[in-house]
C-alpha cells in the first residue's frame, strides 16, 4: 500500500511539473502572438499610407481593432476621423497653394526690384530717402539740388 501511495505522489509531482512546464509555454507563445500581432498591426497601418510610429499612424495603432488589412485601415481612418480622405485631392490643392505662394514671392520681388519708367524728381527723391531714413542720400540730394539752383 505504501508503494502505491508513493508511486501517486511521484505521479502528481510530475504532473504539477508537467502542468507548470505547460503554463510557461503559454505565457510564451501568447507573448510571441502580442509581437506578432503588433508588427502585422504596424505593417497594415503602412500599408494603408500611415507611419505607424507618429501622428495619426500612432493613434490607428491604438483605436483600430479590426482585420489587419490596409483597405479596412484606410476606411476607418476615413470614415470615423476623416484621415487619409482622398489624398489626391489635398496632394493636388497643396501643390496649387504652393504655386501661388512662389507666383506671389515672385512678383513682390519683382515690384520691389522695378524702377519706375518716368523720371522721379528731385523732390520726390529727397522725400523718399527721408521716408527710408537714409539721411545721408537726403542730405547729398539736397546739395545737388542747392548746386542747381545756385548754378542757374
Amino acid at each position: 500500500m505504501e508503494n502505491e501511495v508513493e508511486n501517486t505522489v511521484e505521479d502528481m509531482q510530475e504532473d504539477n511539473n508537467a502542468i507548470k512546464q505547460m503554463r510557461e509555454r503559454i505565457k510564451e507563445l501568447e507573448s510571441v502572438e502580442k509581437e506578432f500581432k503588433s508588427v502585422q498591426m504596424a505593417n497594415a497601418i503602412q500599408d494603408a499610407g500611415f507611419d505607424p510610429q507618429s501622428g495619426e499612424g500612432k493613434a490607428l495603432k491604438d483605436l483600430y481593432k479590426g482585420e489587419m488589412d490596409s483597405d479596412s485601415i484606410k476606411q476607418f481612418a476615413s470614415e470615423n476621423y476623416g484621415w487619409g480622405a482622398s489624398p489626391e485631392q489635398v496632394t493636388e490643392q497643396e501643390a496649387q497653394r504652393s504655386r501661388v505662394v512662389t507666383s506671389q514671392d515672385s512678383l513682390d520681388t519683382v515690384i520691389e526690384a522695378s524702377v519706375p519708367v518716368e523720371p522721379v524728381g528731385i523732390d520726390d527723391q529727397i522725400n523718399q530717402a527721408q521716408a527710408d531714413g537714409d539721411w545721408q542720400t537726403s542730405s547729398n540730394l539736397k546739395a545737388d539740388k542747392l548746386r542747381a539752383l545756385t548754378q542757374k
